[in-house]
């Protein structure tokens, strides 16, 4: 996905939940994020500030939403 303040890049689409959750690996998380490092900076000519965002169900507990 591309817009004027963001750039992102998913690991998995179209699946089920539970083949989502299975795709998540250090494997496929390295190998999508070099990718994403070597793309970007052929398209946009800058090395790419990288993120990962979570599924994790807990991820709001304790105030840190």
């Amino acid at each position: 996905f591309d817009s004027p303040s963001l750039r992102a890049v998913l690991l998995s689409v179209h699946t089920s939940l539970r083949d989502a959750i299975h795709s998540i690996n250090a494997e496929n998380i390295a190998a999508l994020a070099g990718l994403t490092n070597r793309e970007y900076a052929r398209l946009y000519g800058s090395a790419p500030r990288i993120a990962a965002a979570s599924v994790n169900p807990h991820a709001g507990e304790g105030g840190r939403f």
